[in-house]
């Protein structure tokens, strides 16, 4: 034990050692410094809130403790840090600065961060694991991580700063509990990736928990104006909080995953989705403002409230929940797959081009939903059969072409106006009193169009009028 202010091993020259054999203890105001070409570390090191200054390569040759106190004192490595064996750190208000790389030669045991305000890991990082339990400050990795344990890389701070690459293998999980400012990439092998905070994305980053079921998860406000590929395999993906709330990310893409949930409002760039086998749910509102638009593929949609994607295209492929409003500028809106509506919904893609198209059956959920349908000029696609569960009232307010391939089936069916040909192949029913009313410039009429409550059946084109052979069963029948 030292009481004297410095406790000081100093061995310069070509080939001068330190070795610590035995547990060093300072007292009082004593400060350790260890300051040789190499430091092999034996035994425990403690000082009473003062510093521990290890200068020269060190190398771990014993499970070693070295704790500097509840208060501000620091632990500092100047140069490497080698060894197989475990390391618990505790720095209690103090830093803890580790200048040179840390298992370059010889992978460490588990690293245990007991306390520290800030944590900096200047160089590259290896170890079976890096565990922080608590901080008052800001950890920084300024080099990639690579950790091979259950425990992974779990870090508990203010912030954390990842500058560089972390990866956890075998089935280490990574877990970062404070404001994250992620840089870089993350990955683990079919483990958990979590982010407890509220994160900023900095640079262009992927986040991969493998091809298994390692799920993504960012359990506050996620920002930034970078892009994010997200990969979790058949593991899940959540977004907690807003996204993009105060900064909107560049372009996120979700190379596969089993469910996706976004439980507030989402904005990027755009927003894909490659693959998944489960469920992709929006609970708050959808924004884009890029090309790209938003596009998701997996077995199941549910879009719970409204996605707007500006200047850029609006794809759904799976089976399709329609509870909000879908809206473009000028683009096309694809929905591959059986639509739902559960709710009453308006679908817009503006006065331009912009094609609405829903390649499979279109029906409500089970109560009577309305549809209002803008495309300005473009055309608007019903490829499968409509209303096997009956919509409610149907408006198409512009189209410059209307195709309706098979069955259509709802309250009403209105065409305010269109620039070209509205077309019905299958036979058509309604059952309010609009009954059917269709405005353009020409309209073809393939099967029979039945109203069953009196309603109107209306036709007003500039153009040709084609019934075919077909009858109108309606006790109203207005034909221009």
């Amino acid at each position: 034990d030292w009481s004297s202010d410095v406790c000081s091993s100093d061995l310069p020259g070509s080939g001068g050692s330190v070795e610590v054999t035995g547990t060093l203890a300072g007292t009082g105001n004593a400060t350790i410094e260890l300051d040789g070409e190499t430091v092999d570390l034996g035994a425990n090191i403690t000082t009473a809130d003062q510093n521990i200054t290890i200068t020269g390569a060190a190398d771990l040759s014993a499970s070693v403790t070295i704790d500097s106190g509840a208060n501000e004192g620091n632990i500092s490595f100047s140069s490497t840090l080698d060894g197989t064996q475990t390391l618990i750190l505790d720095a209690g208000t103090g830093n803890i600065t580790i200048t040179g790389a840390v298992g370059g030669g010889t992978v460490l045991g588990a690293v245990t961060i007991t306390d520290a305000e800030n944590v900096t890991f200047s160089d590259a990082f290896s170890a079976a694991s890096i565990v922080q339990n608590a901080g008052s400050g800001t950890t920084q990795f300024g080099g990639a991580v690579a950790t091979t344990a259950a425990a992974g890389v779990n870090i508990a701070n203010t912030n954390i700063d990842v500058n560089a690459a972390i990866g956890a293998t075998g089935s280490g999980i990574i877990y970062l509990n404070g404001a994250a400012d992620i840089g870089a990439n993350l990955s683990t092998a079919d483990q958990n990736i979590t982010v407890k905070g509220a994160a900023t994305i900095s640079a262009t980053v992927s986040i991969d928990s493998g091809s298994g079921e390692g799920a993504i998860t960012f359990q506050d406000t996620l920002n930034g104006t970078q892009d994010l590929t997200l990969d979790a395999g058949t593991g899940n993906i959540d977004f907690d909080g807003v996204v993009g709330g105060s900064n909107a990310l560049g372009a996120v893409t979700i190379v596969a995953a089993e469910n996706v949930v976004a439980d507030f409002a989402f904005s990027a760039a755009s927003l894909t989705q490659s693959a998944g086998t489960g469920t992709t749910q929006f609970k708050g509102a959808v924004t884009t403002t890029a090309a790209a638009g938003v596009a998701i593929t997996n077995n199941n949609i549910d879009v719970d409230a409204a996605i707007g994607t500006g200047a850029g295209t609006l794809a759904l492929t799976g089976a399709i929940n329609l509870g909000a409003n879908l809206t473009t500028t000028n683009k096309d809106i694809t929905l591959t797959g059986a639509v739902t509506l559960s709710a009453n919904n308006t679908i817009s893609s503006d006065t331009g081009a912009g094609t609405i198209t829903f390649t499979s059956t279109l029906d409500s959920d089970g109560t009577t939903r309305d549809l209002t349908l803008t495309a300005g000029t473009g055309i608007i696609n019903f490829d499968g059969a409509v209303g096997a569960t009956a919509l409610g009232a149907v408006l198409i307010n512009s189209a410059g072409g209307v195709t309706a391939d098979s069955t259509f089936s709802a309250a009403s069916i209105v065409q305010s106006a269109g620039t070209g040909t509205t077309t019905f192949t299958g036979a058509v029913s309604t059952t309010a009193a609009a009954g059917v009313d269709i405005t353009a410039a020409n309209i073809t009429v393939t099967a029979g169009i039945t109203e069953t409550t009196a309603g109107i059946v209306n036709f007003v084109n500039t153009g040709t009028l084609d019934r075919k052979s077909t009858r109108l069963n309606s006790s109203h029948q207005i034909i221009s």
